[in-house]
This record gives structure tokens, C-alpha cells and sequence, in this order.
């Protein structure tokens, strides 16, 4: 009974190493992929950061000698001063209008002859 409960033990310990290194080796490859992706990721955030500095004294310069528009404000008289408030007349109607003339529709080519709303439809 000893012997097959050692067996047991043994095959059961056997089985568990080879998918615990079945697995670790995946484990192994994925932890070097991600590894990898990452080293990128630094070195790209690296190479940026050295372009920011080398293009920093150029814009730096730049805004420095720029010259400065200076824009000129000047006050409008009162007599120009808007407000929200409506004094102005309204515009006068005039007394006699005319009626309003009636849109006359064009005929249709007679090849393109529209027939909706006049035949019923079949029903079944």
C-alpha cells in the first residue's frame, strides 16, 4: 500500500514539475516579449525628450527676437456706444402690398411622368 502511495506521490509530483516548466517556460518567453516592448517604449521616450532639448534654444531664440505686436485701443465716442437697450424706431410697413404671386410648378418631361398618389394600390 506504502509502494503505491509513493508511486502516486512521485508521478503526481513528475506530472506537476513538467507542466510547472511547460508554463514556465511560456511564462519565460511572454516576461521577454513584454520586456522587449518596453526597452522600446524607454527609448522612444528617451529620443524624445533629447529632440525636446535640442529644439528648445532654437524656439527659445526665436520668441525672444520676435517682435511684439502691440495693438492700438481707442474709445469710441458716446455717440457710437452699443448697448442693449433698442431706441431705434421700427421700420415703417408700407400701406399698400401686393398679394403674394403663386409659385407655378413646371410641367414634367413626359418621360418622367410622376404617377404617386394616383393609381391605388394593389392590395393583396
Amino acid at each position: 500500500m506504502k509502494k503505491k502511495a509513493a508511486n502516486f506521490q512521485k508521478d503526481h509530483c513528475l506530472h506537476f514539475f513538467s507542466l510547472t516548466t511547460k508554463f514556465g517556460f511560456f511564462n519565460a518567453k511572454t516576461n521577454n516579449t513584454k520586456s522587449a516592448i518596453l526597452f522600446k517604449a524607454n527609448a522612444f521616450i528617451i529620443a524624445s525628450l533629447a529632440l525636446i532639448v535640442l529644439a528648445a534654444p532654437s524656439y527659445l531664440y526665436q520668441q525672444v527676437t520676435a517682435p511684439t505686436v502691440i495693438y492700438r485701443v481707442q474709445l469710441a465716442p458716446e455717440d457710437r456706444v452699443m448697448t442693449n437697450e433698442t431706441d431705434q424706431k421700427p421700420a415703417e410697413k408700407p400701406q399698400h402690398q401686393q398679394a403674394p404671386a403663386v409659385p407655378v410648378m413646371p410641367t414634367p418631361p413626359p418621360s418622367r411622368l410622376i404617377k404617386e398618389h394616383v393609381e391605388k394600390p394593389d392590395r393583396k
